[in-house]
């Protein structure tokens, strides 16, 4: 499994949220009603959090698999002449 697996569905979750909280604020002029304005801020930054820790851990994950093999993921191979 790609260790940045976690943080490429986080990050989706949060593009989601964002594409929802966009679409109601245009949909409705009342929105967010002074109750759900901080259960918005809650969960958005519940979000984020999961996200940047997601990024942190999986980066570390892929430099650690990368330091074992002695190859980066992804790199190209340098040209002999």
């Amino acid at each position: 499994m790609d260790p940045l697996l976690p943080f490429f569905v986080s990050g989706g979750v949060l593009v989601a949220w964002a594409l929802l909280l966009a679409a109601l604020g245009v949909m409705r002029e009342d929105f967010p009603s002074a109750a759900g304005e901080k259960l918005i801020a809650v969960v958005s930054v519940v979000l984020v959090a999961t996200a940047i820790g997601c990024g942190i851990v999986g980066a570390i994950t892929e430099e650690q698999e990368e330091e074992e093999t002695g190859e980066g993921v992804g790199a190209v191979p340098a040209l002999r002449s």
